[in-house]
């Protein structure tokens, strides 16, 4: 099976420990998958073509995991294209993980929901969030946004929709990421302060929203918030400014890709 579809990127808000905080999400590459399956057993193998291996290595996790949920054992061939942008890693990884539940659904005569995709795709992840916390709604959001094809928000599975169409094909993934880890606690800032924290990052995040909806460009309202994720970051994950006309962009568990807008992004990736 050949699907089109597109590669997502948070590109407003950051990943608040212990709070639920909103994450905008958008279009940013397009893709071309070809699935084929055929059933296996026990349990079957992923064969992947085009990935990097840092895409790969969760992918073969997730298609482990989703076997031993369903029950059912499938081997696969996964080919990807991209097509248009330079997605980052995340994305490429969230994207694939929907078109190979979309071919599944499709196999057994069904279509999923845009929420079944999300949650049922949570359960097969191969992620431990147990020392990032606040970082499980990225993956969520990411596949949401791949899912509708459009500009999404996402908190949890109760607060969560479209703001836009289009996407930020403008933003592109330079290659380098940062690997941070917790820097603050509730205990150690003290309840007051933490709040404060966690109340600053989302109405950043919903601010960006809200010009979004009344049809402002999702990168111009991302970049008028740009300095409110860049302190949060390195307050809360010690990461500091990437510089340039970059933004952190919160991928894998403990991983801040560093997407630029530019030029570049029109290209496939390198």
């Amino acid at each position: 099976m050949r699907l089109s579809l597109q590669a997502p990127v948070v590109f407003s808000g950051v990943p608040v420990p212990d709070a639920e905080n909103p994450l905008l999400a958008a279009p940013q590459a397009r893709l071309v998958v070809e699935v084929s399956l055929e059933r296996a057993g026990p349990l079957g193998g992923l064969e992947v073509e085009g990935l990097p291996v840092e895409v790969v290595e969760p992918l073969k996790a997730f298609w482990s995991n989703l076997q031993e949920g369903l029950g059912e054992a499938f081997g696969a061939r996964l080919r990807v294209n991209v097509v248009l942008g330079r997605p980052g890693p995340s994305g490429l990884y969230a994207a694939v993980t929907v078109a190979l539940l979309h071919v599944l659904a499709r196999m057994h005569s069904d279509v999923l929901e845009s929420d079944e995709i999300v949650e049922l795709s949570r359960l097969a992840d191969p992620f431990d969030y147990s020392d990032k916390p606040g970082w499980a709604g990225v993956m969520d959001a990411l596949r949401y946004a791949t899912a509708r094809g459009r500009v999404v928000a996402w908190r949890n599975d109760e607060e969560h929709g479209e703001i836009a169409e289009g996407g930020v094909g403008s933003l592109s993934y330079t290659g380098r990421s940062v690997r941070v880890s917790r820097r603050v606690s509730r205990d150690e800032l003290g309840g007051d302060v933490y709040s404060a924290v966690v109340h600053l990052a989302g109405i950043a995040t919903l601010a960006a929203a809200v010009k979004i909806r009344d049809g402002e460009d999702p990168i111009k309202a991302a970049w008028t918030y740009k300095p409110v994720d860049e302190a949060m970051a390195l307050l809360l994950w010690g990461a500091p400014p990437p510089g340039g006309d970059c933004i952190y962009s919160p991928g894998f568990p403990g991983v801040l890709e560093i997407h630029c807008r530019g030029e570049g992004s029109r290209r496939g990736p390198v």
